[in-house]
């Protein structure tokens, strides 16, 4: 993050703004599909800053020991909502670990189990087992590795021993990424902007917030995938900043979305997370780069907050930066961006980030490459407040341009979100851009929020584009050098689907 002081930008301003007046000015709205012949991806993946080796500071690290058959139901363990009211969080799954997530509402040490089913009925193979000490406000992360490749794992956390607990979390099930080489199909699902602060109600009393429960995200839940990916906004957390933005306070605001929708979510596979603007507050009230101290104090709280309830391989976001990559086999890596926190009035994000992505894009090994970034990357000039897209920064968005033209890298696709809407389409019109990065394609989506704006992409850059919130999923295959796009309604049917074949 860059401290120096700057003017608030007038277009941040109006970005909030602009979503309001459209849905006022637009009463009624149906989906909207336009449909075209899409063209689909190739790529090793360095050691980004956040990525490989040791385990999370500060937190509990498992080390293996010989898996055990155990005669044991997990699932008979009766569930304490009591005790674990918030979704287990499985994340930043690597081909020999994952790290796990979880709250402890009467602060007291846990039991964290790890296992596959056995050979035999009624028999589980357990691969780790380990206490957990929650910290003072009754949160833990442990970093579970020496595990197999490409593997589903069940976790969960138990008052006592496998197979002597009488109560237990959520039960969570999570898959190591693929070993390198492996060039299986992997399977993804994608999230953004899931909620609205002005549902968080009255903030006399953080500590009793009513779960939210989102109905889409507890449909797509039914789905098969490998690993889900959210791209910020996961949570907004408006009202808390403006009612003081304590640690506290972000903390229990937290307790509000992962106390809901997400512990059908959650569960069911292990997460890939990054941050936007609402996870501190909307971004037409302060930006990253504020020097006031009060403002400087809620960003800082709501960032150590966020560290702190997601199952990230870092805990302190001073020490430890966002942006990260992860390798599932060589057929495709993940490239997890930080497009909000480190922002300055004229920039998208630090030279080193930058650099890291140039790295990734050229260096993979994996077939496809995959972009996370929170803020579209396409050309949507005409929609307002570009400041707040990768369009506002120009000279580093032409710098990922260039790269790619002059180092001709082939098969990149790119998720996004932000802007609460849904589309499939090519980073620019191909009218005016027919090179390699103009030609590559964008796949965005809100699963929340809604935006009117979406009426205004055009047809000739868009081939699907609608003002409802959907959740996507991408299966990268590169034995038919294709990725296969749906996006899936609150019904759980098909809205979308194509298999795209990317330049």
């Amino acid at each position: 993050m860059n401290d120096d002081p700057a003017p608030l930008v007038p277009a941040e301003l109006a970005r909030r703004k602009f979503l309001k007046t459209l849905a006022i000015g637009v009463p009624a709205l149906a989906a909207g599909c336009a449909e075209a012949n899409a063209s689909v991806l190739d790529a090793r993946p360095g050691e980004g800053p956040a990525g490989g080796g040791a385990g999370t500071s500060g937190s509990p690290h498992l080390s293996s020991s010989p898996a055990s058959v155990r005669s044991w139901e997990p699932e008979t363990v009766p569930e304490s909502t009591a005790v674990f009211p918030r979704t287990v969080i499985a994340g930043d799954m690597r081909p020999t670990s994952f790290v796990v997530a979880c709250y402890m509402a009467d602060k007291a040490p846990k039991r964290l189990v790890v296992w596959r089913a056995g050979a035999t009925p009624k028999t589980v193979e357990v691969a780790f087992e380990s206490n957990v000490v929650p910290d003072a406000d009754g949160f833990s992360k442990t970093k579970v590795d020496n595990l197999e490749s490409g593997t589903w794992y069940s976790y969960g956390l138990f008052d006592g021993e496998a197979g002597t607990a009488t109560i237990r979390s959520l039960i969570g099930s999570a898959r190591t990424a693929l070993a390198e080489g492996s060039l299986e199909p992997v399977t993804v699902g994608v999230s953004s902007c899931v909620g609205q602060g002005t549902l968080l109600p009255d903030y006399a009393n953080p500590l009793s917030l009513t779960p939210f429960h989102w109905p889409l995200l507890s449909k797509v839940a039914e789905r098969d995938f490998d690993a889900f990916i959210t791209l910020g906004d996961q949570g907004y957390m408006d009202l808390v900043y403006a009612n003081g933005g304590t640690y506290e306070g972000y903390l229990a605001g937290w307790g509000a979305y992962h106390a809901g929708g997400y512990r059908d979510l959650f569960p069911r596979a292990g997460i890939y997370a990054t941050w936007d603007d609402h996870e501190v507050t909307d971004s037409g009230t302060v930006v990253p780069w504020t020097s006031n101290p009060a403002e400087r104090q809620k960003i800082d709280n709501a960032k150590r907050a966020y560290y702190r309830v997601q199952a990230l391989e870092a805990d302190d976001p001073e020490e430890t930066p966002l942006w990260r990559t992860f390798r599932w086999g060589n057929t495709v890596e993940f490239i997890i961006l930080d497009c909000r926190q480190e922002r300055t009035s004229d920039r998208m994000m630090s030279e080193q980030q930058l650099d890291f992505l140039l790295q990734r894009l050229e260096q993979s090994p994996c077939h496809f490459k995959c972009v996370v970034t929170s803020v579209p990357f396409a050309r949507v000039n005409h929609l307002p407040s570009k400041e707040d897209r990768w369009e506002g920064y120009s000279d580093q968005r032409d710098r990922v341009k260039t790269f790619i033209n002059e180092k001709n890298i082939r098969k990149v696709l790119w998720v996004t979100g932000d802007i609460h809407m849904c589309y499939a389409g090519q980073m620019e019109l191909p009218a005016d851009d027919g090179s390699l990065a103009g030609q590559m394609w964008e796949i965005c989506c809100t699963s929340g929020n809604t935006n009117p704006g979406w009426m205004l992409l055009p047809d000739q850059q868009f081939v699907w584009k609608s003002g409802t919130p959907h959740v996507p999923f991408l299966t990268f295959d590169p034995h038919t050098d294709s990725v296969k796009l749906v996006f899936v309604d609150d019904k759980g049917g098909a809205a979308f689907e194509r298999t795209m074949l990317l330049p």
